[in-house]
Parts: C-alpha cells; sequence; structure tokens
C-alpha cells in the first residue's frame, strides 16, 4: 500500500474542539468559516461508497481500539480520510458475520464522526435519526453517481450447498 497526504492533514477532532467559553453556536460558526460541512461530509461519504466499490471496507474489528479512517480523529475537513491502515480488503473477512459487523461498525464509526462535527441538538435520538437519514440518502445517491460499469459492490463466500431433504 503506498499513502500520501498533501501536508499536514486538519482532523475534524481537532478542528471541531470548542474553545474555552466558546458557545455551541459559536463553535458551530467557527467550523463553517473554515470549512463547507456539508461538502466535508458529503465527501466523506462518496469516499465510503467507492472503498465499497473497490472491495474494501474502512474498518473492522481486526482494528479495534487502533482507529478507523473513518473516525473523527482519522476524517479529515478536507474531505479525505487520514490513517488508511484501517481499510481491509472485503477478501479478507473470514466470513459474512464478519464482513456484516465491519460495515455496520464501519458506519456507526461514520456517523458518529459527523454527528460530532454538527452542531449540537438537545435531543439525540433526533440528531441520531436526522444524521442517518441524511447519510443514507446521501449514500444512495453516491452508489448511483460512483457506479462504473464491471465495478460491481460485490461480496460473497461460497456458500455450502443445501443438505437434501429426508
Amino acid at each position: 500500500m503506498v499513502y500520501v497526504y498533501p501536508g499536514a492533514p486538519v482532523r475534524a477532532e481537532q478542528l471541531s474542539r470548542p474553545v474555552p467559553g466558546e458557545s455551541e453556536e459559536e463553535r458551530f460558526r467557527r467550523i463553517a468559516s473554515i470549512c463547507d460541512v456539508e461538502v466535508v461530509v458529503d465527501s466523506w461519504i462518496r469516499l465510503f461508497v467507492r472503498l465499497l466499490y473497490l472491495g474494501f471496507v474502512p474498518y473492522s474489528s481486526m482494528n479495534e481500539r487502533l482507529g478507523s479512517c473513518v473516525d473523527f480523529g482519522n476524517a479529515v475537513v478536507d474531505g479525505g480520510f487520514a490513517d488508511v491502515d484501517s481499510i481491509v480488503p472485503m477478501t479478507e473477512c473470514p466470513d459474512d458475520g464478519f464482513f456484516y459487523d465491519s460495515l455496520g461498525a464501519s458506519w456507526a464509526e461514520l456517523q458518529a464522526t459527523i454527528t460530532a462535527l454538527l452542531p449540537r441538538m438537545s435531543h439525540l435520538v433526533v440528531e441520531d435519526v436526522s444524521v442517518r437519514n441524511y447519510m443514507l440518502a446521501r449514500f444512495e445517491c453516491h452508489l448511483r453517481t460512483e457506479a462504473r460499469a464491471g465495478l460491481p459492490i460485490g461480496y460473497s463466500f461460497r456458500r455450502p450447498r443445501a443438505c437434501a431433504r429426508a
């Protein structure tokens, strides 16, 4: 694997940390003055989809406690990801359970990252549902726009033959 990042990446965690005495509104205004949050979030979701099309999962339990490229400390406010060593080829997933757990954990980590960058709402349930619905809409859009001939999102393991019925 070869990975190059042009300069020091500004991670979402660095940018989103509140300044002492800063209100939530001021924090979000400061973030918005540095980057277009909607564009950044959309780029993260697009990269997530691209990884899937290329046959990779952004994170797996093999990297538990080591971080993920989509976590708050590694998602970069230019719309990229840093520390990509958490990316796992789908072919290295030993079984269906591992793959789906990895995919779900990757999605949940990206959702937590997006939520942490946004202004805090008073109702966490509303916040979670709103972010999840937005992510799903953008994910569906990028599944269409990033599709390429001969590059399906493919994941399957050889299935054992069904048992003959007596």
